[in-house]
C-alpha cells in the first residue's frame, strides 16, 4: 500500500501538481481504501474457506488448522461445532498436561465433561451452555 502511494504522488509530481494536495484528495483515497477493502475481504474469505492464515507480519504459532468444517452427522452434533474451542494443531504433539483438566479460572466457561475420546481428547472443549 505504501509504494502505491510513491506511485501516485510520483505521477501527481509528473503533472505539474501538488503530491500532497493530490494524495489528501477523496477520490485518491476512496480509490486506495477500495482496493484495500478488496485484499482484506478476499482474505478473509481464504481463511474462513480453508483455516490457514497468510502472513509475514503476525508471531503466530501455527498458520494453518485455525477453522474446522461444522458435520451434519445429526442437529446436536452440528450444533456441538458452534460451541467448540479448539485448542489448536501444536498442542496435539505436546502432551503435556492431563486431558479433562481444566485449569480454575476457566471453570464455568469450559465444559469438563463434553470431549472426545481418541486422540483429540483434551484438545476440543466445549463452551458451557449455563455457567452458574
Amino acid at each position: 500500500m505504501r509504494g502505491s502511494f510513491y506511485g501516485e504522488a510520483k505521477q501527481a509530481r509528473n503533472n505539474n501538481a501538488d503530491p500532497v494536495a493530490h494524495l489528501k484528495s477523496a477520490k485518491v483515497f476512496e480509490r486506495r481504501a477500495h482496493g484495500a477493502s478488496l485484499e482484506i475481504s478476499s482474505r478473509m474469505i481464504n481463511f474462513v474457506a480453508t483455516g490457514n492464515i497468510k502472513t509475514e507480519h503476525l508471531d503466530l504459532l501455527q498458520t494453518a488448522g485455525w477453522s474446522i468444517s461444522a458435520e451434519r452427522i445429526n442437529w446436536y452434533r452440528f450444533l456441538a461445532h458452534f460451541r467448540v474451542v479448539q485448542r489448536g494443531s501444536r498442542f496435539m504433539g505436546s502432551r503435556n498436561t492431563m486431558p479433562r483438566k481444566l485449569r480454575p479460572e476457566t471453570w464455568g466457561f469450559l465444559c469438563p465433561v463434553h470431549t472426545p475420546d481418541g486422540s483429540p481428547c483434551g484438545l476440543l472443549l466445549h463452551l458451557t451452555q449455563d455457567a452458574y
